[in-house]
């Protein structure tokens, strides 16, 4: 796995690795440079990997609309999320920064992490390739940026929940529909 500060350019492409696997690997052309993994069968915990950092993710709260990230093995919260009913929020990190992470396309999957009312950290749109799920992702900062590689991971990790929220709907949706 090479580290994020090596990226040339600015297109990151997420891949699921195979159609029933519940994980992502980032890749920029051939170049692996992180990957974020679930830990078990229907949960939201996952681990992400990016070359000498790792990071766990969980979901918290009755609806689940809270997402903290710890470092691995141990509880130091490193970054927390709050989803708004739109699937919208705020990102803060416990160094201090803060984002907004907002839906840019109407009902398109595709998301902005906008650091402060900035410009865009980076956005990511969402899609499918040959049955498996891929996330493009476009830099607008310098690939130095320290926490670079937390968000990114972060980021592939919001828009899995956020499409497994919305399957849960369509399922619930679809029952109630049969039931009645």
């Amino acid at each position: 796995m090479k580290p994020m500060n090596t990226l040339i350019g600015n297109e990151l492409l997420w891949k699921q690795p195979k159609f029933s696997l519940d994980a992502f690997e980032l890749y920029q052309d051939d170049d692996l440079f992180a990957e974020v993994y679930w830990t078990k069968l229907l949960s939201d915990a996952a681990v992400a990997k990016v070359a000498g950092s790792w990071w766990t993710f969980d979901r918290l709260g009755w609806l689940r609309d809270k997402v903290v990230a710890t470092v691995a093995n141990s509880e130091q919260a490193v970054a927390s999320f709050e989803f708004d009913w739109l699937k919208n929020g705020t990102l803060s990190l416990a160094n201090g920064r803060s984002f907004e992470w907002y839906r840019t396309k109407g009902l398109a999957n595709a998301w902005a992490l906008v650091e402060s009312g900035e410009k865009a950290f980076f956005e990511i749109e969402h899609g499918y390739h040959w049955f498996k799920q891929r996330a493009w992702v476009t830099l607008h900062i310098p690939v130095d940026d320290p926490d670079l590689p937390l968000l990114s991971c972060l980021a592939i990790y919001l828009v899995h929940c956020i499409n497994q929220d919305a399957a849960g709907a369509v399922a619930a949706t679809s029952a109630v529909a049969a039931v009645v």
